[in-house]
């Protein structure tokens, strides 16, 4: 009478699927007094073989699955070309290693019967980590259960669909599959199936941890209730809850985790995760002075199967909505602790009652969530030069600073190599209607720089100033994603242009040289030319050249800082491409910039009030500027 039979063991981290396999190997080695070569244990990687060699002991055959392909293409004289040995017992060369990707279809395509053939002496097939495994492992896994069918051989597999965190392996177009939820309608009329479910966590006696990975796994991953903890009449103690800190900076960050490590004494069992390596290489060296030893570090893919007393998940991140992967890595690092789980981070802001039941979790400076801020529409009619006169002042580019500790959490921007600066960081981006601008991270002073440019193009698709300086604002809070305090931004620059049109260059220089005058009847400001003189407009061979000379440029240096100067840069100048020969066109439109340069526009005397970010609007809603320089 044949035993066919296909076992599937399901549970979260902590229940024991590892050694609910053992106990199995045991009881059947003992009812059917099986022999270790009759006995396959299936791993998942070569680490994870040597762990099941060290505690099987010697009481099956273990391998991993490109050894089982191996061994069985091998019954047959059917390996690929570059394979001469079992893959477990070498390093693989780079040659080597494009042999073993064809290594698993090859098996694949094996006929039942060979494949049969092969597994022959086994009566008992464990495969462990079933969730690690992409969609190429799982057609062989799949071969090897059909040619079990017409055996006696039993076939047990174990996992748990919410570890499932090398989704990356895959193709794009399989990448957010979850094998393990179909494996029962895969494995539907191969062999009868029996499922188990394991629910006791038998790494924490924590309830509050417990509660906190249940509510996690119900909110975050929506997993199947026969998967979540037995959790029932345990008291809550408060001080053995996990606990959530936010941080704005990576650095305060570190100095909380290396606090709580002290606190715990050099004794304990330590192990800090992160997502990604760059998140632990502040805490390399210092884990060497401190800890002797008795902390390990590990990103959370590299983890699998490793536990400690304390754990410090670092780097939080909660953007998991459209990414299964990430929700996957978060759950299993949070579930290595066994008394106690820190999990903190610096990233963008996020809910925590979204994630977890706030009953169970110590929530540290947490912050209200804002909604994103509503799209301003932009007009359709539009007047911008049509006048044959000067048009309306706009803002042509500007730039805004904000310190890092003004910003709830700290963000990352990215390396720009060709800049190649010492202390900065720039990362360009785009706005929602194509227009580009940079952010700027400066290492040194601890400080953001966001700079938009070519702001007149967004006048001329029928954007009014308000509504130019509201998507800037916009932008500068989406690329935080959170609340920021508008007026910690501290406007640093800003270019004023407006569009003249000209009949003609006699008049474009009367023009240039009214500026300067008006310029001058200041009087309390310390004025130099850009130029010495104001020369006649020459168009001739010099509109070619590329450093051809402004006609009017004039610059105002204001000392507010004794020794420091910042200044002020008046230019008016005809486009190249609009020059033709010795004369300007009729109705050329002219672009007139005034640049203000220097650390806060809050601080000139010129503009008589406080320029910060939300008063510009009204302060070119008055046109104040404009009337300066008329």
């Amino acid at each position: 009478m044949k035993i066919q039979k296909l076992k599937m063991i399901f549970g979260s981290p902590g229940t024991g699927k590892t050694k609910k396999c053992y106990d199995e190997i045991v009881r059947e080695a003992k009812q059917q007094n099986l022999q270790p070569n009759e006995i396959l244990y299936v791993s998942f990687n070569r680490e994870l073989k040597i762990k099941a060699e060290q505690r099987l002991c010697g009481m099956a055959t273990v391998k991993t699955l490109h050894s089982l392909a191996f061994s069985s293409l091998n019954h047959v004289h059917d390996l690929p070309e570059g394979l001469t040995s079992d893959p477990d017992n070498f390093l693989p060369t780079t040659e080597v290693k494009q042999a073993l990707k064809s290594l698993i279809p090859q098996a694949t395509k094996m006929q039942n019967s060979d494949l049969s053939s092969a597994l022959g002496t086994f009566k008992l097939i464990v495969i462990d980590e079933f969730n690690d495994f992409n969609s190429e492992f799982i057609s062989f896994i799949r071969k090897v259960v059909e040619a079990c069918a017409d055996t006696t051989t039993k076939v047990i597999i174990a996992g748990d669909p919410n570890q499932r965190i090398n989704s990356y392996l895959e193709s794009k177009q399989n990448r957010h599959k979850n094998y393990f939820d179909e494996a029962e309608v895969m494995f539907e009329g191969v062999l009868p199936i029996e499922t188990e479910y394991l629910q006791q966590n038998y790494r924490t006696a924590n309830p509050a941890l417990i509660g906190a990975l249940n509510s996690y796994m119900n909110r975050a991953l929506q997993a199947d209730s026969k998967l979540q903890y037995d959790n029932e009449i345990r008291d809550i103690v408060n001080n053995r809850k996990p606990v959530l800190r936010f941080f704005t900076d990576k650095n305060k960050e570190a100095d909380y985790v290396f606090q709580q490590i002290q606190r715990l004494g050099l004794s304990q069992r330590v192990l800090i995760l992160a997502r990604y390596k760059r998140d632990l290489k502040i805490y390399e060296d210092r884990i060497r002075q401190v800890m002797h030893g008795n902390a390990s570090l590990h990103t959370a893919h590299a983890q699998k199967g490793l536990e400690a007393d304390y754990v410090f998940y670092v780097g939080f991140q909660a953007e998991i909505k459209n990414d299964a992967d990430l929700a996957n890595t978060n759950f299993v690092g949070m579930s290595r602790a066994r008394k106690k789980l820190y999990i903190t981070t610096s990233y963008p802001k996020f809910e925590p009652s979204e994630f977890f039941d706030t009953e169970y979790l110590n929530v540290i400076d947490s912050q209200t969530v804002v909604e994103p801020e509503r799209k301003v529409p932009a007009i359709k009619s539009n007047k911008i030069l049509t006048t044959t006169k000067a048009s309306k002042s706009c803002i042509d580019s500007i730039s805004f600073t904000i310190d890092q500790s003004d910003v709830p959490f700290f963000r990352y921007v990215k390396q720009n190599a060709p800049m190649k600066k010492r202390f900065h960081n720039i990362e360009k981006l785009e706005m929602e209607n194509g227009m580009e601008y940079s952010v700027e991270f400066n290492h040194k002073h601890k400080r953001y720089t966001f700079n938009f440019w070519n702001l007149c193009s967004m006048k001329k698709n029928g954007f009014g100033d308000e509504q130019i300086l509201h998507s800037l604002r916009n932008e500068c809070r989406k690329f935080f994603d959170c609340r920021v305090d508008t007026s910690k931004f501290r406007c640093t620059r800003i270019d004023l242009c407006r569009f003249e049109k000209f009949s003609d260059a006699f008049e474009y220089n009367s023009y240039c040289h009214r500026l300067k005058n008006k310029l001058k009847e200041l009087g309390e400001y310390d004025i130099r030319d850009g130029r010495a003189e104001y020369k006649e407009i020459n168009y001739g061979n010099q509109c070619n050249k590329v450093n051809m000379p402004n006609p009017a440029e004039t610059t105002v240096y204001v000392n507010h800082h004794k020794s420091k100067y910042d200044k002020i840069t008046f230019k008016a100048y005809s486009p190249k491409n609009k020059v033709n020969h010795n004369r300007i066109d009729d109705d050329t439109t002219v672009k007139l910039e005034f640049s203000i340069v220097g650390r806060t526009v809050r601080r000139y005397d010129l503009f008589r009030d406080n320029t910060d970010f939300e008063s510009l609007i009204s302060l070119i809603q008055h046109d104040q500027i404009k009337k300066k320089f008329r």
